[in-house]
C-alpha cells in the first residue's frame, strides 16, 4: 500500500511538473549560437546601455545590436523579442517581429559579473536581415527616403523563473506585453517596474538612419528626393531648375554633372546644387544681296543663306547653320518658289531661328534684296532727271510737300534717308538766299 501511494506521489509529482512547464515557459539561458566575436556585450552595454544600435562591419554591411542586462536573482519580467514598427512620416506602414535568441536577432555574446548577480546577453541582426522581412511596397516607400522604425519590446511578466508567454519570428502568443499600456494595466509589475519599461517603448535604432540633404542657389526650383535613409538604401535625387537656367553640378565630397543622381546611404550626405545663368543665343545676319538671276534660276537656296548666319551662345559656343544635337539654327518657313518667282528686282524677308542647349529660342529677320544685274543702255542706264527746287520740296513751315503737290515720291532716297533729306534742304536754302 506504502509502494502504491509513493508511485501515485511520483506520478502526481510529474504531472504537476508537466503542467507548471506547458502553463510557462523557463527563464533559461538561451542557446549560443554566435562563438564570441570582436563585439563585447559588456562593453557595449557600457557605451549604449540597453539601446539598439546600429554598427558598420564593411560598407554596405553591418548589424544592429542590443545588450540585455538581466538580474538573475530578482528578475520578474524578460523582454522576449522585438516590435520594429516601420511609418511614413505619422503613417503606420507595417511591423516585423523578431524573437531574441531567434533565427534572426542571434544570440553574439553572454557574459557574467563575478558574482555571477548580473548576466549580460548580447543579440544580434544583420542589417540584411531587418530589410528581407519587410514587404517590398514598403521598402519602394523606404528608398524615397519618407520613412522611420520605431521599436517596441516584447515583455513577458516572469515569477518563480516561469514566464507564460511565447513568441518566435512571426507569432506572439500568451502574457505578452506588447505595448506600454498593456505594461501601465499589468498586476504582475510594480510602479517601479513600469516606470523602469518606459523606455522600453518607442525606441529608435542609433546610427541606422542617415540624413540626405541638399542645397540649391536661386536656379533651383525643388529637390526631389530628400529625406531619411536606413543605412545601405538607394536614394534617388533629383534637381528641378528653374526656367532661364542651366544645370551645372552636385557637390559634395565629388561632383556629378546630371540633373539626377543615384547612390546608396552610408552615412549623412550634404549636397550643394548649382546652376549657371542660361542666356539665349545671338544671332549674327545682316541684309544680303543677290541678283534677280541668281533668284530665278533657284539659286538661292536655304543653304546658300545659311552660309552667311551664325548664331553665339555662352554655353553652346558657335551654332552653324542647320540642325545640331544639342542646338539648331535654320530658317522659319523658307520656300524657294518665293525666290523664283519674282520677275523684276525687288527685296523679301527671311527669318532666322536660333536654339540653344537650354531651350532658349530667339529669332531674327533679315532682308534678301534681289538686284537686277542686266545691263542698261542710253537713259535706262541713267533713268529720268529731275529738277527741283525749294517751292517744290517743302513749303514754308517746312513740312514736305506731297507727290501729287509736285513734290518728290515718298519712297525717294531724298525722303526716306534724313542724311540725304537734310543734305537737299541745305543746298535749297543756299540757292535761295543767293
Amino acid at each position: 500500500m506504502r509502494k502504491i501511494k509513493r508511485n501515485l506521489a511520483i506520478f502526481f509529482g510529474i504531472v504537476l511538473a508537466v503542467g507548471v512547464y506547458i502553463s510557462g515557459m523557463y527563464l533559461s539561458e538561451p542557446e549560443k549560437t554566435y562563438a564570441k566575436g570582436t563585439v563585447d556585450a559588456v562593453k557595449f552595454y557600457e557605451q549604449y546601455k540597453d539601446g539598439l544600435t546600429f554598427v558598420e562591419e564593411t560598407e554596405g554591411t553591418g548589424v544592429i545590436y542590443c545588450v540585455l542586462k538581466n538580474d538573475r536573482e530578482n528578475m520578474t519580467y524578460r523582454n522576449i523579442g522585438w516590435q520594429f514598427h516601420i511609418y511614413s512620416g505619422e503613417e503606420y506602414l507595417e511591423t516585423v517581429i523578431y524573437k531574441l535568441g531567434g533565427d534572426y536577432f542571434r544570440l553574439e555574446d553572454i557574459q557574467y559579473t563575478e558574482d555571477r548577480k548580473y548576466q549580460y546577453e548580447l543579440f544580434g541582426l544583420r542589417v540584411g536581415n531587418l530589410k528581407s522581412r519587410i514587404s517590398t511596397k514598403v521598402r519602394d516607400q523606404m528608398e524615397q527616403g519618407t520613412c522611420s522604425i520605431r521599436v517596441d519590446s516584447c515583455i513577458a511578466p516572469a515569477k518563480d523563473g516561469l514566464i507564460d508567454g511565447f513568441m518566435d519570428d512571426n507569432k506572439i502568443r500568451g502574457n505578452v506585453l506588447c505595448t506600454y499600456e498593456q505594461v501601465m494595466s499589468s498586476t504582475q509589475l510594480t510602479a517601479y517596474e513600469k516606470a523602469e519599461l518606459k523606455n522600453a517603448f518607442g525606441k529608435s535604432v542609433q546610427q541606422l538612419f542617415y540624413t540626405v540633404s541638399a542645397e540649391g542657389d536661386e536656379g533651383i526650383e525643388q529637390i526631389q528626393g530628400t529625406g531619411s535613409y536606413c543605412y545601405g538604401d538607394r536614394a534617388r535625387l533629383k534637381a528641378v531648375v528653374r526656367d532661364g537656367y542651366l544645370f551645372h553640378d552636385w557637390s559634395e565630397s565629388r561632383k556629378y554633372y546630371t540633373r539626377e543622381i543615384i547612390f546608396r546611404v552610408y552615412r549623412d550626405t550634404a549636397f550643394i546644387v548649382s546652376t549657371v545663368n542660361n542666356l539665349p543665343p545671338e544671332i549674327y545676319a545682316q541684309d544680303m544681296y543677290f541678283s534677280l538671276e541668281q533668284a530665278q534660276k533657284g539659286l538661292i537656296t536655304e543653304e546658300v543663306l545659311g552660309e552667311h548666319v551664325y548664331a553665339q551662345d555662352r554655353e553652346d559656343g558657335r551654332i552653324s547653320y542647320g540642325k545640331h544635337r544639342r542646338n539648331s539654327l535654320v530658317l522659319i518657313n523658307y520656300a524657294l518658289e518665293d525666290m523664283t518667282a519674282f520677275q523684276k528686282a525687288g527685296s523679301v524677308t527671311e527669318t532666322f531661328c536660333a536654339t540653344d542647349s537650354g531651350g532658349n529660342t530667339v529669332t531674327k529677320t533679315v532682308w534678301i534684296h534681289l538686284v537686277d544685274t542686266t545691263p542698261a543702255t542710253g537713259r535706262e542706264a541713267f533713268g529720268e532727271p529731275r529738277w527741283i527746287s525749294r517751292r517744290y520740296f517743302e513749303k514754308e513751315d517746312r513740312s514736305l510737300l506731297a507727290e501729287e503737290e509736285g513734290g518728290l515720291p515718298e519712297d525717294s532716297c531724298w525722303i526716306v534717308d534724313e542724311e540725304y533729306r537734310t543734305l537737299l534742304q541745305e543746298v535749297l536754302w543756299r540757292e535761295e538766299e543767293k
